[in-house]
């Protein structure tokens, strides 16, 4: 076989080993298929009964076999019983484009080869294990490796990081089937006697399911998923990434509203796919490999942009393409009772991944009072009187309306005024309250900042209270399992009850739907003293400082909070992204 001349300083290298790989191996004596569209070369990487399997690859510019490239190979769908190896063509370029090596992988099917799931397995891990064997040749990574493929070619590749058996046993064993990371694309990784595909394995079930085999060896997962998906239900997905972190493996959802199965494919490949969804998969799937450490810098594929919906005097609705972000809560209500308690205070709801439902608390449940990320003092001091404006009982906080409302490819924000007031019509002062949606890290989905700005109005002012019931604080779900709720610091040792001043406080929280992680960063400019709540099990936590305001006079606010789906953010990552809310 004859390798095409990718590196002019390796042309020599490549042509001798193709000539050695031409005498030698009875694997490339049948006739490869043709390339596709952007593929530099086709290897052969196994021969069976049945057929030669082959390798098409997708080199980035420039490639060479010194490289030492990360790499993904993807299966295509098709039920193990039928497909087109073309499928992943457009994710490989994407990806060389971004300089991996993308690959798509033939396997055996039950409609040109008779063969069975099983066979279909053992393929895509001959297939990783051969990239993994020949990885100095090809310039690739061996520790970089993710496997990706949708619905049974999903299921492929979920099972050559999953499971223990099913290889061929003349391979070399001592090379790791085993990919560094899973891209899933609506994968059948449920194959008991409630999920896809039983009928086709029984009571060998427990050898061939994904979800039945996740342990704390498996590799970290990405996975997308429509929710009118008539062969994997959510439920699925979503215990198949609970049952994840439970052992402390990273797992990414991402769930499109309305979508069917196979909604993910490109419109190259699929002519009526909906528009922009593609590209959005591309980029999430871009922000989990920079977090792994198989890419780098920011995405090339779109991001998807940011946009508000206003629905009229209830909330506002911030946007990141197609999904609710977070919502801001404007209602207000006194009209009666019942109405005043549920509204007597703006908050931000902040939503899962997926904009399907806040993750944090609104009216009623235990501490009725607690709202989602939320600003309020117990212990105001006003013209020789005590007001609390936390608890809301002798006032509200009423927005008034939106001074500002913008948005960029990087970043939205609006402006809330607030008017702080007693029952009595009083107002004790006027607040700015700015919400920032900045682009989060690669690992978080949600980076949002408050920015604050309290002017005493109407005389001086007395901001106080307890770290319980004041300050800047972020509500979890009524629905936390409390028990599983957990803090984290900077340091070793932090006491929140006495250590003052800390750069952030981090938690993570368990809900029916799964574990997040949330850390609120105290900017520096903040009034000094300031004291943590970051105890409580049922998640209620934040920043309390105490200070004055002068009549005429303002003070400011700032902080950030950074939400990622499942287990605790690392230090370093929190790190950065302080150095730049610090800087």
């Amino acid at each position: 076989m004859i390798y095409p001349v990718r590196c002019l300083k390796n042309s020599i290298s490549f042509l001798l080993i193709g000539a050695a790989l031409c005498l030698s191996s009875s694997l490339v004596a049948d006739p490869l298929p043709d390339l596709l569209p952007g593929a530099s070369e086709v290897k052969a990487y196994k021969k069976t009964d049945e057929a030669q399997l082959t390798l098409q690859i997708f080199a980035p510019e420039g490639h060479c076999s010194s490289d030492s490239r990360p790499a993904a190979v993807f299966f295509f769908g098709g039920g193990w019983v039928g497909g087109n190896v073309s499928q992943f063509a457009p994710h490989c370029r994407y990806l060389a484009s971004r300089g991996m090596v993308g690959v798509v992988a033939d396997y055996r099917v039950r409609s040109r080869h008779k063969t069975t799931p099983f066979d279909c397995v053992e393929d895509g891990k001959s297939a990783v294990r051969w990239l993994r064997e020949h990885a100095g040749e090809l310039g690739i990574d061996p520790n970089r490796i993710a496997a990706g493929g949708g619905s049974a070619g999903g299921h492929v590749a979920a099972a050559t990081g999953t499971l223990a058996g099913l290889d061929n046993a003349d391979e070399n064993l001592d090379v790791s089937s085993a990919p560094n990371a899973l891209l899933l694309f609506n994968p059948v990784y449920d194959n008991g006697p409630e999920g896809y595909g039983y009928d086709r394995v029984k009571e060998r079930y427990l050898e061939i399911s994904p979800i039945h085999n996740i342990d704390s060896s498996i590799p970290p997962s990405i996975v997308f998923l429509g929710t009118n998906d008539s062969l994997i239900p959510v439920e699925t997905a979503q215990l198949f990434q609970a049952k994840s972190h439970e052992v402390g493996v990273e797992s990414r959802l991402y769930l499109y509203e309305g979508e069917p199965h196979g909604f993910f494919n490109s419109p190259e490949f699929k002519k009526n796919a909906t528009p922009g969804i593609y590209e959005n998969t591309l980029y999430e799937m871009d922000r989990f490999l920079v977090d792994q450490g198989f890419l780098k810098n920011i995405p090339t594929a779109p991001a998807p942009s940011y946009g508000f919906e206003l629905v009229p005097e209830k909330e506002l609705k911030v946007l990141e393409g197609a999904r609710t972000l977070a919502a801001f809560q404007i209602a207000l209500d006194t009209s009666t009772g019942e109405t005043r308690h549920n509204t007597y205070k703006p908050f931000l709801h902040v939503m899962d991944p997926n904009g399907l439902g806040p993750i944090t608390k609104g009216p009623g449940g235990r501490f009725t009072h607690h709202r989602g990320i939320f600003l309020g003092f117990n212990r105001i001091g006003f013209k020789g009187k005590r007001y609390d404006l936390w608890h809301m009982k002798v006032g509200v906080q009423r927005h008034v309306g939106f001074t500002e409302q913008s948005s960029n490819p990087d970043e939205a924000r609006f402006t809330s005024h607030i008017s702080w007031e007693t029952n009595d019509g009083i107002r004790i002062l006027d607040e700015e309250r700015t919400m920032i949606f900045h682009r989060p890290p690669a690992s978080a989905y949600a980076l949002i900042e408050m920015h604050s700005v309290l002017h005493a109005s109407q005389g001086d002012l007395v901001m106080n209270g307890d770290p319980e019931h004041a300050g800047a604080q972020f509500r979890p779900a009524n629905e936390i399992i409390d028990e599983r709720t957990q803090y984290f610091f900077h340091e070793d040792g932090i006491n929140p009850k006495k250590d003052l001043d800390l750069p952030w406080a981090g938690e993570t929280f368990v809900l029916p739907s799964g574990m997040y992680s949330v850390v609120i960063l105290n900017h520096p400019e903040n009034p000094e003293g300031t004291r943590f709540s970051a105890y409580r099990d049922y998640g209620r936590f934040g920043a309390f400082p105490n200070f004055e305001i002068a009549e005429g006079e303002s003070r400011t606010l700032r902080y950030q909070w950074l939400i990622k789906v499942g287990p605790r953010l690392s230090e370093a990552e929190i790190e950065n992204v302080k150095s730049k809310f610090f800087e």
